[in-house]
C-alpha cells in the first residue's frame, strides 16, 4: 500500500511544480512585455518630439526665409527708394549743419525707412 500513496504523494508535488512553474513564467513573460513595451513607448515618444523639433525648426526656417524675401522686395520698392533718399538727404543736412533739427529729422527719416524696411509700414 505504500506504492499507491507514494505516486499519488509525487503527482501532487509535480503538479504543484508544474502550476508553481508555469506561473512563474507567465510572471517573467508579463514583465518582459510590459518592460518591451515601455521601451518601445519610449522611443516613440522621444521619435515625436524629434519629429516635432525638426518640423519646427524647418517652419522657422522658412519664416525667416519668408521674411527675408519680403525684406529684399520692399527694399527695392519705389517707397524704400523714397525714403532712403529723404534719410541719406538729412544726413548729409546734418553733416553740413549740426543742429537739433537736422539730427531730429535725419533720426525721423531714417527711422522711417528702416521701419518700413522691417515691417512694411512707414
Amino acid at each position: 500500500m505504500k506504492h499507491p500513496l507514494h505516486y499519488f504523494t509525487l503527482t501532487i508535488i509535480i503538479s504543484i511544480s508544474v502550476c508553481i512553474g508555469n506561473l512563474a513564467s507567465n510572471y517573467i513573460t508579463a514583465a518582459y512585455t510590459t518592460q518591451k513595451a515601455k521601451q518601445a513607448a519610449e522611443q516613440l515618444r522621444q521619435s515625436i518630439s524629434k519629429q516635432q523639433a525638426i518640423a519646427k525648426e524647418r517652419a522657422t526656417i522658412r519664416a525667416n526665409e519668408i521674411k527675408q524675401a519680403e525684406i529684399e522686395a520692399r527694399k527695392k520698392s519705389q517707397r524704400a527708394k523714397k525714403l532712403l533718399i529723404q534719410c541719406n538727404e538729412w544726413k548729409s543736412q546734418n553733416a553740413h549743419r549740426d543742429s537739433e533739427i537736422s539730427r531730429t529729422e535725419m533720426k525721423r527719416h531714417c527711422n522711417a525707412y528702416r521701419r518700413y524696411i522691417d515691417t512694411g509700414r512707414p
